[in-house]
């Protein structure tokens, strides 16, 4: 049963994560080439922050129309990345994540542990894996 899953149980425990020295060009690189929207930035392993799709199409909008897609890739993560991030811990259930996602209107968050060290994250596919897994009967009859 769901309930009885934790988000250790369905978080991506492998994790791309950016440094906020790191330059724009390499960030969308690395988010395209592994297909992700977003990932952590952290400094020495401890979370300061998330990087985004958004952030970085925002970042563009902000500079001229001509120049604003060229020059926000020559930023650094810490001048465009998301200082306020909302966390999970890997021994949460995965209604609390669920909420977590739909409360703040976001597509992941980063999964911490006690030391701000980030150990994973816990998006809305993962949510949708852990329901699809638990209940797969379900689903083939719907």
């Amino acid at each position: 049963m769901i309930k009885r899953l934790t988000v250790n149980d369905v978080m991506t425990h492998l994790v791309v994560t950016f440094r906020p020295s790191d330059r724009l060009r390499y960030v969308a690189h690395k988010l395209l080439h592994n297909r992700i929207s977003g990932a952590p930035v952290t400094e020495g392993g401890r979370l300061v922050g998330i990087i985004t799709e958004t952030d970085i199409a925002d970042g563009a909008v902000s500079g001229s129309l001509q120049q604003g897609a060229e020059s926000v890739l020559d930023k650094t993560v810490g001048e465009l990345m998301t200082k306020r991030v909302f966390v999970s811990h890997p021994g949460d259930s995965i209604p609390h994540a669920a909420a977590l996602l739909d409360r703040h209107g976001v597509r992941r968050v980063p999964v911490v542990d006690d030391e701000n060290y980030v150990i994973g994250v816990i998006g809305r596919a993962d949510i949708i894996r852990a329901i699809a897994v638990d209940h797969p009967a379900e689903a083939l009859t719907a």
